[in-house]
Formats: structure tokens, C-alpha cells, sequence
């Protein structure tokens, strides 16, 4: 068995990851197959599946994939090189992090900034790190994990209809704008009118998006919706390709 392990930093990530691995055909393995709605208990090779963790089976293969939200984007290291001691001799793991860029657009973070942060916590707990040119290798040649990086943040240029900052809502925003470009004006224009104004934040450009045409699924489920849509799905894939995200997700759970 080999497993996938996707570290991000809360529940919207989570709900965005789901609804992507969803897209690439993987299955939830805490669906129920008997029809009910109450999660089924499985295991991974990190134990049971809790604590607000999800787990999938990738479509054509052994691989497990687990989603564990970190809940932080300073705990995502942390918990996904902890979370290495809880497997089995013998278990491959390949570890997805992943977290916003958090800078200003269109400047975009290389998989390479992880690694002094990265390599500096495995070195304090006395694991054997070694940097590749994307990736780093936990413990030996042919015998260790793999740490690989996914980055929220897209190439679209600075622009007053997006977000300023790299983060996953500007990557949705950046795709819902292209996919039904009408909407980007009523939604500048419900930002600009309000009265006492802030400055339009991440999450305000986004949650203007699911008031608007996504409220029925509320927040959380605005993020696994967004895949559902064949428009929005396309512009993601192109954003996500455009970073090697896509590439790197594809690899990960078809290895």
C-alpha cells in the first residue's frame, strides 16, 4: 500500500481538496456502502481516520490518500513530519503541504521556501532531511518519504478584481472571473458600495462570489461545488497546471 498524505492548513482547504481528489476520480473511503449517512471508521497507515481528517482511495491504484487539516499555516509542517513516526516499516509516504503563498500578486513562492523551514523542524527532531531540487527526502535513498509542497497562488496579474494577496481565494477567484467573466462586475460593485468600507480582503472577494451564485451550498461546500462545475473546474486545472500543482497532485496519487 502506498499512501498519500495531504497536510493543509483548515477546513476550506480540506473542502477544496476533497472536491478536487473527487474530480480525479478517487472515492471517499468513509462513504458508507449501504446507503446511510453516517461515515464508516477506516484506517490509513497513520491509524484511524479522525480529528477531522478525510480519507480517499485514489481510482486505480493501492493508494490511500488522507486529508489532515493543521488548522494553521504554521502547524502544517509540524503535524505532517510528526504524523511520518505514526507509520508502518515498509509504508511509502508521499506528503503533500501545503498552504497559501501569503504575497502580494503577482509575486508567487517556489517549492524551494519551504525548505529552510522545513529541513530546520526535521533536523530539531532528529530525522535525516535531504533537499532535492523541489522536494525533500525524509530518511534514506530509496527507503524514505517524500515531502513535496503545493502552494495556493496563481500567475493572473495583479488587478483590482482580485484578491491582492496569494491565497487559495484568489486562485478560486482568479478561475471563477475567467469562467463567467459577467459576475466580476456586480461583484467589484457590491465590494465598492459599501458603506465604512475595509479593504477588500481575501475572503470578502470570495464569500461575494458564493453569496451570489453558491449560496445553497454554504461556505464549506462552496469550495467542493467549485469542482462540480465544468467551467470552473477548467480554469482551476489551468491555474494549478500553470504552478505544477496539478502535475505534482497527479503524480502523488497515480505513483
Amino acid at each position: 500500500m502506498n499512501q498519500v498524505l495531504i497536510v493543509c492548513e483548515g477546513y476550506h482547504d480540506r473542502a477544496f481538496w476533497a472536491g478536487w481528489l473527487e474530480s480525479l476520480g478517487c472515492t471517499d473511503a468513509r462513504k458508507p456502502r449501504d446507503g446511510s449517512v453516517t461515515p464508516s471508521s477506516v484506517s490509513d497507515a497513520f491509524g484511524k481516520v479522525d480529528r477531522g481528517a478525510y480519507a480517499y482511495d485514489a481510482p486505480s491504484s493501492t493508494t490511500k490518500i488522507r486529508i489532515q487539516p493543521a488548522k494553521s499555516d504554521s502547524q502544517v509542517v509540524e503535524v505532517a513530519i510528526t504524523m511520518l513516526k505514526l507509520t508502518s516499516i515498509g509504508i511509502k509516504v508521499h506528503a503533500l503541504l501545503n498552504r497559501d503563498a501569503d504575497k502580494d500578486a503577482p509575486t508567487t513562492m517556489s517549492p524551494r521556501d519551504w525548505h529552510i523551514g522545513v529541513l530546520s523542524y526535521a533536523h530539531s527532531k532528529e530525522y535525516k532531511a535531504t533537499a532535492h531540487i523541489d522536494d525533500i527526502l525524509i530518511g534514506d535513498e530509496g527507503d524514505g518519504d517524500i515531502l513535496s509542497f503545493v502552494t495556493w497562488q496563481c500567475i493572473d496579474p495583479a488587478s483590482e478584481m482580485l484578491p491582492p494577496k496569494q491565497t487559495l481565494e484568489r486562485l478560486v477567484c482568479a478561475s471563477l472571473a475567467a469562467a463567467y467573466p459577467e459576475r466580476v462586475g456586480p461583484v467589484r460593485a457590491w465590494l465598492a458600495s459599501r458603506p465604512a468600507q475595509p479593504s477588500p480582503g481575501p475572503k470578502q472577494f470570495a464569500w461575494s462570489y458564493m453569496a451570489g451564485w453558491y449560496a445553497d451550498h454554504g461556505c464549506e461546500d462552496f469550495f467542493r461545488q467549485l469542482w462540480r462545475d465544468p467551467k470552473v473546474k477548467a480554469e482551476l486545472e489551468k491555474r494549478l497546471t500553470e504552478i505544477g500543482a496539478w502535475q505534482l497532485v497527479q503524480r502523488a496519487i497515480n505513483d
